[in-house]
């Protein structure tokens, strides 16, 4: 068998064959990098085989496979016996191709190698961020909908409610229309009664008839004339009672004006008691016997009462207030002092 039907067979990418036309190409180099290759850390197998792999096993099995063909090539050149210069030259560039083919084919799967593991953390953090972005939107929605069924039930509420008012309405409307018809039957009833009355009054007043319109102005007058007399006489009310109220006014001053002269009077009267009753305790004043005429006298003076006290508290329009000389008679007569002045002194 070839080295490409080996190749096919191993899975590895066929390297270009050596035609007329590529004979005279020459081989591309290897570009020559300085720099160190970085060593990768071993990445998790995403399958249950094998464990992790890194790039420095990819590059040494690539070696193996080289090493096992350059030795199936070189078995298969010893086998064929002394083969000519041309024929090794052949070989060896063709195994030359392979290995650059190889090496190319390596170089290609340590760059898809570097750029899967470079877009593995942007594909990562994209995706936490879009789960992140899920998550707050869920939230967002979660929060919407208790907010809604907070309003679900508030409008529940209030449909309650309304329900109840509308079940109030109905009972109150249930009821004024049950009295709107109890009260279109009185009034019906009512009406039938007006028209009955008005048409026994009908009768009434063909079988008596009315009064005519002068015994009408008539009544009218009298009334107006009545209405007239009792105004005048209010206003003569009127005026007699104003008239009663000055003369009330003018007993009253008159009055007072008496109680003051007799207050006056009653002071004087005690002044005088005291100077008799001084005068007697200052020498013995010898009381002639009562005579019969004047104990008659003073006993019918004692009996009868005075003259204010018989007209009511005021003295008669004849009489005036009494005199000094009224006065100065009860000095006089030491009888009629000795009986008011011993009672009203003996508590001093």
């Amino acid at each position: 068998p070839s080295v490409a039907g080996r190749l096919s067979s191993d899975g590895a990418p066929q390297a270009p064959e050596r035609t007329f036309i590529r004979a005279s190409l020459p081989i591309k180099p290897r570009p020559m990098s300085t720099d160190v290759p970085r060593a990768r850390e071993p990445r998790k197998a995403m399958t249950f085989n094998l464990g992790p792999m890194g790039s420095g096993e990819l590059f040494a099995k690539s070696r193996w496979r080289q090493h096992t063909w350059e030795g199936m090539d070189f078995k298969e050149s010893a086998g064929a016996g002394q083969a000519s210069k041309e024929e090794l030259f052949k070989t060896v560039l063709r195994q030359q191709e392979q290995l650059h083919s190889l090496e190319v084919h390596g170089d290609s799967l340590e760059t898809d190698l570097r750029h899967w593991e470079h877009s593995r953390v942007p594909s990562q953090e994209d995706e936490i961020f879009f789960l992140e972005q899920l998550v707050r939107r869920n939230e967002t929605e979660l929060g919407e909908e208790e907010f809604w069924q907070s309003e679900l039930r508030l409008e529940k509420e209030c449909e309650r409610e309304r329900q109840e008012r509308v079940r109030s309405l109905r009972a109150s409307l249930e009821d004024y229309t049950q009295r709107i018809y109890e009260l279109t039957a009185r009034t019906e009833a009512l009406q039938k009664e007006i028209q009955w009355e008005m048409a026994e009054r009908a009768k009434r007043g063909k079988e008596t008839p009315g009064p005519s319109p002068a015994d009408l102005e008539d009544m009218a007058a009298k009334m107006k004339r009545d209405l007239e007399a009792k105004v005048k006489q209010g206003t003569q009310l009127e005026s007699n009672l104003a008239s009663v109220e000055k003369a009330l006014e003018e007993a009253e001053r008159n009055l007072q004006a008496q109680n003051q002269e007799l207050e006056e009077l009653n002071k004087e009267l005690r002044q005088c008691n005291l100077q008799q009753f001084i005068q007697q305790t200052g020498a013995t004043v010898t009381v002639p016997p009562a005579r019969p005429e004047e104990d008659a006298a003073l006993g019918h003076a004692g009996c009868e009462p005075p003259a204010q006290q018989r007209h009511g508290g005021f003295l008669p329009a004849g009489t005036d207030s009494p005199s000094r000389g009224s006065t100065q008679q009860l000095l006089g007569n030491p009888r009629h002092l000795q009986e008011p002045l011993v009672p009203s002194l003996s508590a001093e």
